[in-house]
């Protein structure tokens, strides 16, 4: 259930290769133990210790945080702890290209 989901976008399907079926019941239960181990490795298991946001809210799989500076936000981006999650780059660097999907043949 969690490597496997298609999509229909633009009248061609895609695989669903990384991540939870949107709409399936147990998304939130998935995206929410995601999410806490995001938030460990990125903010308290960085090589120079923990980092305090300033200001962090999540909602779902969306954050919004305010870092204390550049250089510690750069860090975080950089951590090998987040290296399966440098995905997000190529997402803001192609942002007309729809995140972790393949087309299906």
């Amino acid at each position: 259930m969690l490597t496997s989901g298609y999509l229909l976008w633009k009248e061609e399907f895609y695989k669903l290769v990384d991540g939870v079926v949107m709409g399936s019941p147990v998304s939130p239960i998935f995206v929410d133990m995601f999410m806490e181990d995001f938030e460990e490795k990125a903010l308290f298991t960085t090589t120079t210790g923990p980092v305090t946001p300033r200001f962090y809210k999540r909602y779902e799989d969306d954050t919004f945080t305010i870092l204390p500076s550049e250089k510690k936000a750069q860090r975080i981006c950089g951590s090998k702890h987040l290296a399966a999650e440098q995905h997000v780059r190529q997402i803001l660097h192609d942002n007309l290209w729809v995140p972790r999907l393949r087309h299906s043949d």
